[in-house]
């Protein structure tokens, strides 16, 4: 009966520890910003050529190509493999709307966004380097024209001594909505633990 009572209070204390390990392993609350570009001519350039053409012509890495933008992010852990990131954003573009003639899209104006996306690691939090898939939904106004978009690609985040990420993410936004044009999206940002500390 004793050894019954000790297996069992050893099991109990494993499957505790075991617990606790996986919470501690799960993304906690993280608030960063980031230096953001988009990239309408290479996303047309895709549809107009193949990928190893577009890679050969080499424009699609070339920043006068690209609008630059500011974002706030919010990030936080669902699971140990999965987290959940909130955007806001403003970039100043010229923003090509289909369907549309060229002369009445080339004004700069503020597109201003917000996106929601599921992050999807390849490695838990216990790793300094922590890869991952993205796909989310998000809105957007430029002017007064509302469009929506549904963002796909990858990231990476740092992170530099459980207190400070770093983070490097590209995507590609296909269109939802009328209004939306399909672009490329890179971003680079930091941020910082917020909340109890791991």
């Amino acid at each position: 009966m004793k050894r019954l009572f000790a297996l069992s209070l050893a099991i109990l204390c494993l499957g505790s520890g075991y617990a606790q390990l996986k919470k501690e392993q799960r993304t906690g609350k993280i608030v960063g910003a980031s230096y953001t570009l988009h990239d309408f001519n290479t996303a047309a350039d895709l549809s107009n050529m193949s990928l190893s053409a577009v890679v050969e012509k080499g424009d699609w890495n070339k920043a006068r190509r690209m609008s630059p933008g500011f974002a706030l992010t919010y990030t936080q852990g669902l699971l140990d493999h999965l987290d959940v990131m909130v955007r806001a954003g403003i970039a100043g573009v010229e923003y090509p709307r289909p369907g549309v003639n060229a002369m009445f899209n080339y004004a700069t104006k503020a597109l201003i966004e917000t996106d929601v996306n599921l992050n999807v690691k390849l490695l838990t939090d216990q790793y300094a380097v922590s890869p991952y898939i993205t796909i989310g939904a998000g809105a957007s106004k430029w002017g007064v024209y509302y469009s929506a978009y549904a963002p796909v690609g990858l990231g990476m985040r740092i992170n530099v001594f459980d207190e400070a990420y770093v983070t490097l993410q590209s995507q590609y936004r296909f269109a939802i909505s009328g209004n939306a044009t399909k672009h490329v999206f890179y971003g680079i940002g930091i941020g910082s633990s917020i909340g109890k500390k791991k």
